[in-house]
């Protein structure tokens, strides 16, 4: 009788540390666990998608390398991560191509960033509210926000309409 509840002991406990181990799975977890705007380029004239060649994308002054883009070709969708322990964002758009060679422009970005509490598994993560933007014109035409809240959902919220 000892060996018999043992045995059932045993198996009740193993049964136990199975549910326990599931129920710390991360697999509910979302892929995208971080909230980064997506930008796209854009032919202002054509108003269709269009990929940049040697271009060179960087934060001002963010703490550590803030270069996201070196010098990439054919770039045609580019993240640009907001600081959730600020409320403004500036990245520099480099030209490197010899017609545009030397040619910058500076997107800046005002927003307010909250604590979104996603689920147990996982955890916390930061969400933007737009306050409002700015950007030089010299090749960018126009930057359109399709979004005024930057959340972990994987669409493309920045439209940069590019200079021919």
């Amino acid at each position: 009788m000892g060996k018999i509840l043992n045995y059932i002991a045993f198996f009740a406990a193993a049964a136990i540390l199975i549910v326990a181990v599931q129920a710390c799975n991360t697999g509910d977890c979302l892929d995208n666990k971080s909230s980064v705007p997506l930008a796209g380029f854009y032919s202002s004239s054509a108003k269709s998608s269009q990929s940049l060649d040697s271009l060179t994308v960087f934060g001002i002054g963010a703490p550590g390398d803030s270069l996201i883009l070196d010098n990439e070709s054919s770039v045609s969708k580019v993240y640009l991560p907001l600081r959730s322990s600020a409320t403004t964002s500036k990245f520099v758009l480099q030209y490197n191509k010899s017609s545009f060679n030397g040619v910058n422009d500076t997107l800046t970005v005002n927003y307010t960033p909250y604590p979104y509490f996603v689920s147990a598994e996982c955890g916390a993560m930061y969400n933007f509210d737009l306050k409002d933007f700015s950007c030089t014109t010299h090749r960018v035409d126009s930057v359109v926000f399709t979004a005024t809240k930057f959340t972990n959902v994987d669409v493309e919220s920045i439209k940069i309409f590019m200079k021919e």
